[in-house]
């Protein structure tokens, strides 16, 4: 029959016997090191830190054009449009809703009456949950409403910049 191991209680650190080579042979430790176990059910151990630490906002608070959270960061479940082209100075942007199949245009101060007036008769509709004039895309012809969108978007931003009194180089 085999002969079995001891039980060893959990609340010490096992006995080691090890051997340590010095100038006479026969001298042998039996004593372990001391080793400090941590249990892994403290309270009071600090958890680990994140990976990454949590990016800070700006210090001022507002993000740059390039990064706004309606074109990078959605929430799961929400979907944005995405932006196609944008004049900063008149503060007009052209998007393209895929879900949708729309169109839209996007101001940041809401246009003159003759700016909306070219809008609307280009075939654009306000819809005012969104804030955007929005183009339904045809199936049939897709590629025609696009192009209807983007001569649209060039003649409203031509428009609002001959209000400011602004030329029309593009820096």
């Amino acid at each position: 029959m085999a002969k079995r191991k001891p039980i060893i209680p959990r609340d010490e650190p096992p006995a080691v016997e090890s051997t340590i080579a010095t100038s006479a042979p026969s001298e042998v430790t039996s004593e372990p090191p001391p080793v400090e176990l941590v249990p892994s059910h403290d309270a009071t151990a600090t958890p680990p830190l994140p990976a990454h630490p949590p990016a800070s906002p700006p210090s001022d608070g507002v993000l740059p054009d390039a990064a706004t959270p309606s074109e990078t960061e959605t929430p799961k479940g929400e979907y944005r449009a995405q932006g196609i082209k944008g004049d900063y100075i008149a503060g007009v942007r052209l998007l393209e809703d895929r879900r949708f199949k729309q169109m839209q245009l996007a101001f940041r101060e809401k246009p003159s009456d003759a700016v909306r007036h070219a809008v609307r008769e280009a075939g654009f509709q306000w819809r005012s949950a969104e804030q955007v004039w929005t183009l339904q895309i045809d199936p049939e012809q897709a590629w025609q409403t696009r192009s209807k969108a983007h001569a649209t978007f060039e003649a409203a931003s031509a428009m609002i910049r001959a209000e400011m009194g602004v030329g029309q180089e593009v820096g």
